[in-house]
Parts: C-alpha cells; sequence; structure tokens
C-alpha cells in the first residue's frame, strides 16, 4: 500500500495547499469530510467514496476522489479482496496508466495515494483535472440529433473496449458514462478519454462481461 498521496502537478499542489488540503488520503472524519464540502460540491456517493468537483478560479477544475473503508463498512465479501489488493482508488490511478501505454486517453492524474491496510481504515485519493467542453457519451447521445453522430458514438466505444480486448485487459464493467468525448462534435475513437477504470484486469471472463454491457448500452441509446 502506498504511504501517502504523491503529486504529479507543481501547480494543482499548490493550490490545493492554499485551500489548506495538501494531504487529502490524511484527513480526519468521515466520508462528509466538512473541508471538502465547504470547498466543492459533491457530484457522486457511494458507501466507502465520495466524488467531489473543486473549482479553480485560475483554469479548469478538479475532481477529487476520496475513499475511507473500515471494514465495518464493506460487506464480508469484499473483505479479503481489500486484504490482497490496493484500494480501488489506487487501482484506477494504476489502470491509467496501463491504458496510456496502450495509447488510449485517460483523465489527467494530478495525485493518488493511500493510507492504511486492511484491516485497519484504508484511506485514499485521487485528483484528475477537468476536461472542459466534454461530457459522458451517455449525456452525448441524449443530446445529439443526428443519429448517424449517436450510431457512430456507440461505435467508437466498441472499438476501444476491442482494442482494450486485443490486449489481453478487460473493464469488466463497461458504462457509456465512463467515456467522455467532446460536445457537440462526431465522435473519433482517439478523442475518447477513459474515466474510472479501476477494474482493468486480465480476464476472459471479464471480457465477456465487457462485451455484454456493451450490448445492454447499445440497446438504452439506439
Amino acid at each position: 500500500m502506498s504511504a501517502g498521496l504523491v503529486w504529479r502537478d507543481s501547480a494543482a499542489h499548490a493550490h490545493f495547499q492554499s485551500l489548506g488540503l495538501p494531504a487529502l488520503d490524511a484527513l480526519r472524519g468521515d466520508l462528509d469530510e466538512p473541508r471538502l464540502g465547504q470547498i466543492g460540491r459533491c457530484v457522486t456517493k457511494a458507501r466507502t467514496r465520495r466524488l467531489y468537483f473543486l473549482t479553480d478560479p485560475d483554469g479548469p477544475g478538479y475532481y477529487v476522489k476520496i475513499q475511507v473503508a473500515p471494514p465495518s463498512a464493506l460487506p464480508l465479501r469484499r473483505w479479503a479482496r481489500y486484504a490482497a489488493k490496493p484500494s480501488p482508488v489506487v487501482l484506477e490511478a494504476r489502470a491509467g496508466e496501463v491504458l496510456r501505454g496502450l495509447g488510449l486517453n485517460t483523465a489527467p492524474v494530478l495525485a493518488s495515494g493511500a493510507r492504511g491496510r486492511f484491516p485497519a481504515t484504508v484511506r485514499a485519493a485521487l485528483v484528475t483535472r477537468e476536461l472542459r467542453d466534454h461530457v459522458d457519451v451517455r449525456q452525448y447521445i441524449e443530446e445529439e440529433e443526428d443519429e448517424s453522430r449517436r450510431v457512430a458514438a456507440v461505435e467508437a466505444v466498441e472499438a476501444l473496449v476491442a482494442r482494450v480486448h486485443a490486449a489481453g485487459l478487460a473493464f469488466g464493467q463497461v458504462r457509456h458514462r465512463n467515456f467522455l468525448v467532446p460536445r457537440a462534435r462526431p465522435v473519433a475513437l482517439d478523442e475518447i478519454v477513459i474515466i474510472d477504470a479501476g477494474g482493468l484486469s486480465r480476464s476472459r471472463r471479464k471480457q465477456e462481461r465487457d462485451k455484454q454491457h456493451l450490448a445492454l448500452e447499445r440497446g438504452r441509446r439506439l
């Protein structure tokens, strides 16, 4: 397990220091950490994670994923997984590196890290840069009036997943909301940005699951 948060962007680090938040993985308290709530808005909530959006007056904002995972918050079936592997937040950052090695785009990781090891409470954080003028593929399809563009967006995601499968990897859970594209123009595979790929692994079974999810997503959107 990582010894703590590692910053990869000096400007972002300085910005978070100015907010009094240089060590997001070491914050005291629970997932409703008041300092985060005062600075930004909570975008999504899960049992052990929160995703916050923090604005930056000097440029694009930041997405901050915070994990606080005490054993009491985890179902028993997840205990072995937390004992054997790093935090899902840390795995998400590592998956981004693997995907970039395949020539694919992922959200820019500015900081990531974790403290604690199961059965102690695991605290982790991941900071990524906002991609302005991007929306997820689900929203893109809902807003796009041109049917040919909607079809092209779905096919581009399917081609991207096929490239990942060809490399022997699988996402394990494919959703259109996990792919960002530039708003209001035709979708090209080389412009798709992958987010939330923490389940990336080498698994034929997960590849089949990916295909099933893609078929379901296609049925919902087209």
